[in-house]
């Protein structure tokens, strides 16, 4: 019976999710841990969040990806695991201890020759990528969301997916006056996809349980039209 003294119903409802659908991993419970021993920022999505873009990255069909915000490469993982084994997942990093432990991480996961880390600010690296994807996954700087997806875009085909995670930051962009720069980047972005004639998108939103709290946030799936 569930102990509801310190009820959280993201707490329950994604462990829940866990148990039923996610079975143990050594590769991304390695990439967790290692990332966690070389003092890496907690803000990885989580296991739910993973299996969700392993399943979007299926259910695409995708052979190709671009990520913007490797970390630990945790995500890197989950989405290189749902492709074919022709596919590939090229991941951009600005900083260089994190891009050196995602490294390890990847190569610990057997994925070494699957996916290929490039160093750099995102803004730098984007124009000297000239190929095209089928699957994008951008968690990096939000204030340079647009830019991104302007470079997403030119990247793209028609059905490419454009994934952006950390989009409603519990209810931040809808605030009258924002209480954080950030959030008044995230509401234009918002509105910049809405109005995209390139895209056809939505919000998925995500809760997520914090310390004390449940925090909702979500995360943008376009389509290129």
């Amino acid at each position: 019976m569930i102990d509801k003294s310190n009820w959280s119903i993201s707490k329950h409802t994604n462990q829940y999710i866990e148990d039923t659908f996610l079975p143990f991993d050594e590769a991304l419970d390695f990439a967790l841990n290692n990332s966690k021993k070389q003092n890496l920022p907690p803000i990885s999505i989580n296991a739910v969040e993973g299996k969700l873009l392993y399943m979007l990255t299926k259910l695409k069909d995708a052979k190709s990806i671009l990520e913007l915000g490797t970390l630990g490469a945790y995500s890197t993982i989950w989405l290189a695991k749902a492709l074919p084994k022709d596919g590939k997942v090229v991941t951009i990093e600005h900083i260089e201890e994190y891009a050196a432990c995602a490294q390890e991480n990847i190569d610990h996961a057997g994925l070494t020759d699957t996916i290929t880390i490039k160093t750099g600010d995102a803004l730098k690296v984007l124009p000297q990528l000239n190929e095209t994807f089928d699957l994008f996954f951008i968690d990096a700087h939000k204030e340079e969301y647009i830019e991104y997806v302007e470079h997403a875009i030119r990247l793209s085909h028609p059905g490419s997916v454009i994934i952006c995670d950390n989009v409603l930051r519990n209810g931040g962009v809808m605030q009258e006056h924002f209480a954080k720069d950030y959030f008044e980047h995230l509401a234009k972005f918002n509105k910049y996809l809405a109005g995209n004639p390139r895209l056809e998108s939505t919000i998925l939103p995500i809760t997520l349980p914090l310390k004390d709290r449940d925090y909702v946030d979500g995360m943008s799936i376009s389509v290129v039209k």
